[in-house]
């Protein structure tokens, strides 16, 4: 497993020479189902499973802890707050291969302004509270300094934000944290949207199987899923959509506040997978 990571600072202001020739130049804020207000019950249960098991199977993430620990090797808390965690499948994966790598994480907490607590207590039983532990009430992720936790990490989640809610999700973790983790599955290209469509199928394969690898098994997931592939459709469409509204990571540094900006240090990178795609990192640490 390995990643690449650019460790340059990033300039702030606008998007590197590297940003224009790599990705489209404009962001486009679209329709997706696991945004909307309805999307709720085994409909959002079984999106988050799929979602899960395609972004497992898929190894988009199986080099993040390395960076992510790296970022959050100066807490003197020992603590992240996880924001928008959902079905946490990303944190898992995180601390599954930090596990196998010997890398030292600190405590996750996850939160959603959706929270699903009887899972989030699964995990915490499952990997230990000292390893991943939660919040138990709503969370926004654009105020979350009710939380008291300095560092903060997305996990596929940050491209579903328009910019003003962005810029004040970035506003809230400069003014009132230490950092901010931020990972997506997709970049604003070109090679991944052609990616999207070529993988539709394998995808939505994936998507049908996997209720049978969910922890929490029921019958109106495998109807949705697999009897009539509903929700891997409608996750596909999402990942077509994701990889126009992703940020780069030029655009996400030029969020933070004029009188935060030079407080930071700003990193960004990436991990290879499939078909000559990158899962992408960007991270911010306070300077010391």
């Amino acid at each position: 497993m390995v990643y690449v990571a650019t460790t340059a600072v990033l300039s702030s202001k606008a998007s590197t020479s590297t940003d224009a020739k790599r990705h489209f130049s404009r962001r486009f804020q679209l329709f997706e189902f696991g945004d909307q207000p309805w999307f709720r019950g085994i409909l959002r249960e079984a999106y988050l499973d799929c979602l899960n098991f395609v972004l497992s199977v898929g190894g988009q993430y199986a080099s993040m802890h390395k960076p992510f620990g790296e970022w959050a090797a100066g807490d003197r808390n020992k603590a992240v707050l996880d924001l928008c965690s959902g079905g946490g499948g990303p944190i898992c994966t995180i601390i599954d291969n930090a596990e196998q790598d010997g890398v030292e994480l600190p405590t996750i907490i996850l939160s959603d302004l959706f929270p699903d607590i009887a899972h989030f207590e699964s995990l915490r039983i499952q990997c230990g509270s000292d390893v991943i532990n939660f919040v138990s009430e709503p969370l926004s992720a654009d105020n979350a300094s009710s939380a008291e936790i300095r560092l903060r990490s997305i996990c596929s989640a940050f491209h579903h934000f328009p910019p003003e809610t962005a810029a004040a999700i970035i506003r809230d973790a400069a003014r009132n944290g230490d950092g901010i983790f931020i990972m997506e599955p997709f970049q604003r290209s070109w090679r991944h949207l052609l990616m999207m469509f070529l993988m539709a199928v394998p995808a939505t394969i994936a998507g049908m199987l996997s209720p049978f690898f969910s922890p929490r098994f029921r019958f109106g997931k495998m109807l949705v899923c697999t009897i009539v592939p509903l929700i891997p459709l409608a996750l596909h469409f999402d990942g077509i959509v994701s990889v126009l509204r992703t940020y780069t990571a030029s655009e996400i540094a030029a969020m933070f506040p004029d009188d935060e900006r030079h407080n930071f240090v700003y990193v960004n990178g990436e991990h290879p997978y499939g078909l000559q795609c990158a899962a992408t990192f960007f991270y911010a640490r306070r300077k010391e």
